[in-house]
């Protein structure tokens, strides 16, 4: 079954979620126990095995994810590429553990650590064998949720209930990769499930493995190999500190790698359907959202840096506050290199241009240890980390502008500058609300807010996306600053309120936030749907592949002008439409044009704009298009803008063609 986005995020986001807090409180509770020095080892030794199980992997996790993705449809053909890179997973981890011993036998520091490193060194072939990236390349995130939830749980009673000195660090070890890559059996023993598994092995699989692992060693090497380097040159205490602070920064951006793992496999397949602009606007969506959030974060731990790290670690750790705050400056890089690699360049087959950034910042981050962690111990090492994240995040930004022609850099400071202007009046309204209800005229239906004016949109700004000159003679002031609702927003939610009975099992196509602020006050459920955002369904209104009379209130706002064959979405809603249900729609409705003006031959981005209006529109629809919707085998009644109170301001605009015009449909 076809997973939303919503979906896979949330469980993807349990499980990353699961894992940080498993490691905050097994670090919380550990560190109290083990101490600095001995947490120091720990760290080391884990930080070393690292790179064997980067090594065991050669980007399996990613580049199976994604050819599994690919042929899941075809029981055969995911059988085949399943056994392929299973097999060369196995002998990738049998070579990789081999390759430890040797060195762990060979080289000073490591011997002395020799029984935590082989101890963690058994977590290769925990992962090798349970073929993770099988599941997620079959969107089975929320089986994977609940396995790891288990042996975390598992994992920490078993330490509560036998570490108690420094002097069982190995037990302690052991522990930990229990709770890290036990739930890895458990995958082993369902994967039949999903695929028969033989031993064969196919070389054209290499080549690509072999760049999904020079990015997983460049970025395992800007990620951890300052902790690596701090354990070589300066004392177990101070590795103990920077562990910490690390690990804290580590957790806080947990959210720009779950965004880009559960969508990574919907946008390769906008990109490989040719659906550049939808594949665009979900890479847009995503990176400003990380931003808004990554920035809130680094703010917030900036100012309680002390009292996180005492927190984790007690006030043996407090002197790693500084590195903390530090460490915090990497965090909105991070977010965004992650949604521009994940989300754009590993999608569109772009990789190589990843590889490239996060090879730079592998090294300037190894050269600048080097000259730092000398003079400026864990802080010098905190700095390297912000520098090298900053360089893979800007290398990004202008590979992708010159070879995918995307400019998500000045699209994202747009976003930024536009956000923070509404987010500033949305305040001044909300202040104006509470001081001075009884004297302000108008009054957002959809979240209710009093307001002195309404604002206007950016519209004229983006020739781009608009037509300008449908902006120039009508009236800008009409969205809501504190939710966005425009006037037919606005009317629905009026609608709505004078026909509560009807509210039930609702369908919404491209949700809007107004509404759904509404929808929330109102404390009503729906299912949202739609193809180019997040939704609870990622369906096709012209085949949604939903029951027959499945639903009695469906909205479909301003998209009827954007689908391919507006007739056979039509048709669709009144399929899934019940008998005694109701279909709320509304359009672009030019008063020059007396049905519909559509045209398959108008196919350029401008010739769009300059013909409907809008980049993304496929025609325009003229005031008497309410007879479409009877040919479609509906009773059509127009709700309209003029019946209702002026406070909300029921007027045309801010397009010539958007009247504020709704149509309630029912069957005949």
């Amino acid at each position: 079954m076809k997973r939303s986005l919503l979906h896979n995020i949330s469980a993807n986001l349990f499980t990353r979620i699961t894992a940080y807090v498993f490691s905050f409180i097994t670090l919380a509770w550990a560190a109290r126990i083990l101490q600095p020095d001995a947490f120091g080892r720990i760290s080391f030794a884990s930080s070393f095995t690292g790179y064997i199980i980067m090594l065991a992997n050669l980007g399996m996790p990613i580049y199976g994810m994604r050819k599994c993705a690919e042929n899941r449809d075809d029981r055969k053909a995911l059988n085949r590429v399943a056994s392929e890179l299973w097999s060369i997973s196995l002998l990738l981890s049998l070579a990789s553990l081999i390759a430890e011993t040797a060195l762990v036998l060979s080289v000073p520091r490591l011997r002395q650590e020799r029984t935590l490193c082989m101890i963690y060194g058994s977590s290769v072939l925990f992962q090798a064998i349970g073929a993770e990236w099988l599941y997620k390349g079959l969107e089975k995130f929320r089986f994977l949720a609940v396995c790891q939830l288990g042996v975390k749980c598992l994992s920490f009673l078993l330490m509560l209930a036998f570490i108690r000195s420094e002097e069982q660090l190995p037990l302690y070890a052991g522990l930990s990769v229990l709770g890290a890559y036990g739930s890895h059996v458990i995958c082993f023993i369902r994967i039949r499930k999903y695929a028969d598994l033989s031993f064969r092995i196919n070389r054209d699989h290499f080549k690509p493995l072999l760049i999904f692992f020079l990015m997983s060693c460049a970025v395992s090497i800007y990620n951890s190999l300052d902790l690596t380097m701090l354990g070589f040159m300066r004392s177990d205490f101070e590795t103990g500190l920077y562990a910490v602070a690390a690990k804290g920064k580590a957790a806080l951006t947990v959210m720009g790698g779950v965004v880009w793992a559960s969508i990574l496999p919907r946008a390769a397949h906008l990109w490989k359907k040719g659906e550049r602009k939808a594949f665009e606007s979900l890479a847009g969506k995503s990176l400003f959202a990380v931003f808004s959030l990554q920035l809130t974060l680094t703010v917030f731990f900036w100012i309680f840096a002390e009292q996180t790290m005492v927190l984790i670690g007690g006030e043996s750790y407090a002197g790693a506050k500084h590195a903390f705050r530090i460490l915090l400056l990497s965090l909105v890089p991070i977010g965004i290199s992650n949604i521009l690699g994940g989300q754009v360049l590993i999608p569109s087959g772009h990789e190589k241009g990843l590889l490239l950034a996060e090879a730079a910042g592998a090294v300037i981050n190894f050269i600048a240890n080097l000259f730092v962690i000398p003079v400026w111990s864990l802080e010098g090492a905190a700095v390297t980390t912000v520098v090298s994240e900053t360089v893979v995040t800007v290398i990004c930004f202008f590979y992708i502008k010159k070879v995918l022609q995307m400019d998500f850099g000045w699209a994202l400071i747009q976003k930024i500058v536009k956000r923070a202007g509404k987010e500033i009046k949305r305040r001044r309204a909300i202040l104006l609300g509470k001081t001075r209800k009884e004297k302000l005229p108008f009054q957002c239906s959809c979240c209710g807010t009093w307001l002195n004016e309404f604002t206007e949109g950016a519209y004229k700004l983006a020739p781009d996306q608009y037509d300008s000159k449908r902006y120039e003679h009508t009236r800008q002031d009409v969205i809501c600053p504190v939710c966005g609702a425009l006037p037919r927003h606005r009317i629905l939610a009026l609608w709505c309120e004078q026909h509560m009975d009807e509210l039930t099992e609702i369908l919404y196509f491209a949700p809007e936030a107004g509404m759904m602020k509404w929808m929330k006050r109102k404390g009503i459920s729906c299912v949202t749907a739609d193809l180019m955002a997040a939704a609870d369904l990622m369906i096709d209104i012209q085949d949604t592949k939903l029951p027959s009379q499945a639903y009695h209130l469906i909205i479909c706002n301003h998209v009827l002008e954007h689908v391919d064959d507006f007739r056979a979405a039509l048709r669709e809603v009144k399929r899934i439409l019940k008998d005694d249900g109701c279909f709320i729609c509304s359009f672009p409705m030019d008063p020059g044009i007396e049905l519909l003006d559509e045209d398959p031959g108008v196919r350029t981005d401008r010739e769009r704009i300059t013909r409907f209006g809008q980049v993304d529109h496929q025609r325009v629809f003229g005031m008497k298009a309410d007879q479409l919707l009877a040919q479609a085998g509906f009773a059509v009644e127009r709700i309209r803008g003029e019946d209702y109170p002026e406070r909300i301001l029921p007027v045309i605009g801010p397009a010539d063609y958007d009247i504020n015009l709704l149509f309630c449909c029912r069957k005949r």
